[in-house]
């Protein structure tokens, strides 16, 4: 009903959570640079409204639900650039991992499948 789809991510991967991460902090910096008196409530929803009504830099235009291809055009935007090579991964293909729990800091897995356009499950 709010446009919002669970997508999961790597874990322990510090740049999965980076949009999340980005967001958090731009809200924090709003809440403290607005000096009124109100409630923390009005800052954020004062917060959220400019955000909301702001176009996006990558896409030009703003993320509200009345555009339902925006999607769309950041995917595009994003894996049309041309000067990162994206690698392909088949399901059952032996792949190095990076490991961020203990342990070594490489290790060997198997691509189990494809979860998005940059994004296997190993």
């Amino acid at each position: 009903m709010n446009g919002i789809q669970h997508v999961t991510g790597a874990s322990y991967h510090p740049s999965t959570n980076g949009m999340a991460e980005r967001l958090v902090q731009s809200v924090k910096h709003a809440v403290k640079a607005d000096k009124s008196n109100r409630t923390l409530e009005h800052k954020i929803n004062r917060f959220l409204l400019a955000y909301r009504t702001t176009p996006h830099a990558t896409t030009g235009i703003s993320p509200d639900l009345i555009k339902p291809d925006l999607k769309r055009d950041v995917d595009n935007k994003h894996l049309v650039d041309e000067r990162r090579k994206l690698s392909k991964f088949s399901e059952g293909e032996r792949v190095w991992i990076r490991n961020y729990q203990k342990g070594p800091k490489w290790v060997r897995g198997t691509v189990l499948e494809q979860t998005g356009p940059v994004l296997y499950k190993v």
